[in-house]
């Protein structure tokens, strides 16, 4: 861990308004070899060490970046589940879900987005719609509720993937909150076995793909236009910056998923 410098747990350099991108508003970013250690609630200040932020220097080569200052939550009282196979019995009732269980060296997730079911009227609003996002672990014969949290929803629901992030047979569950262009994200989390978010980024209103050998490969929409290209790996024990680069709005939007994330050999919930 590096101390002294203070940086925001987000992207590498700042998102301007007037960049031609997503119009996207600001979300507020083991036992086995990709592991991170476990979370709480979100903060918004953290170290150089842990999470580099907008207002970062050019040399963040080599900082380890975690999951602190995520969005989600411990539950504020215990909630365990008998264990079922199919994770959607975890789905709350009154909730629509989709949902993916996972199996790694660290442990097994059942991993959920549920969407609140509503009555729609003829000639009526159409309610605001409560999303929670859920991570059961396995302990025994049960599930035992790890992480929660309710996104302000712009009906436009989080996408939830499996992906081998780190190519090294480890899977985690990666949570996708979409931008006000749902091409597009605001931030990517990304949950181990143990079911603690192990690393988090927010994107800006950008997109992030799999890197080329395994890892993060994270596009920022920078002031300057054009993106802030940055890779992440797990590696010495660590999430930790390989490469970070200005490149073009061409260059940037050549690579972009719809959807804000893409791992060719992922799987979405469903």
């Amino acid at each position: 861990m590096l101390g002294g410098l203070i940086l925001d747990p987000l992207g590498l350099t700042a998102c301007s308004s007037s960049a031609p991108h997503a119009g996207a508003s600001s979300s507020a970013g083991s036992t086995t070899s990709t592991s991170g250690p476990p979370t709480t609630a979100a903060s918004s200040t953290t170290t150089a060490s842990t999470a580099p932020g907008t207002t970062a220097p050019h040399n963040v080569v080599g900082l380890v970046v975690t999951g602190a200052g995520n969005t989600f939550a411990p539950p504020a009282s215990p909630t365990v589940v008998a264990y079922n196979p199919n994770c959607h019995a975890l789905v709350d009732a009154g909730f629509n879900g989709t949902c993916l269980t996972i199996t790694a060296p660290s442990g097994t997730i059942a991993a959920i987005v549920e969407q609140q079911q509503h009555t729609y009227q003829a000639g009526q609003p159409t309610p605001p719609s409560e999303e929670r996002d859920l991570v059961y672990h396995r302990g025994g014969n049960n599930w035992v509720l790890s992480l929660r949290r309710a996104p302000v929803t712009n009906q436009s629901e989080s996408r939830l993937y499996e992906s081998d992030v780190n190519r090294d047979g480890d899977a985690k569950a990666v949570f996708i909150s979409p931008a006000a262009n749902t091409q597009y994200a605001d931030e990517l989390d990304v949950v181990e076995g143990t079911g603690a978010v192990s690393l988090y980024r927010q994107l800006h209103g950008g997109f992030a793909t799999i890197a080329s050998g395994g890892g993060l490969e994270t596009f920022v929409p920078d002031a300057r236009q054009g993106y802030d290209q940055t890779v992440i790996r797990y590696t010495s024990g660590a999430w930790r910056i390989l490469s970070d680069q200005h490149v073009s709005d061409a260059q940037g939007q050549a690579e972009t998923p719809s959807g804000g994330f893409n791992d060719p050999r992922g799987s979405m919930a469903s």
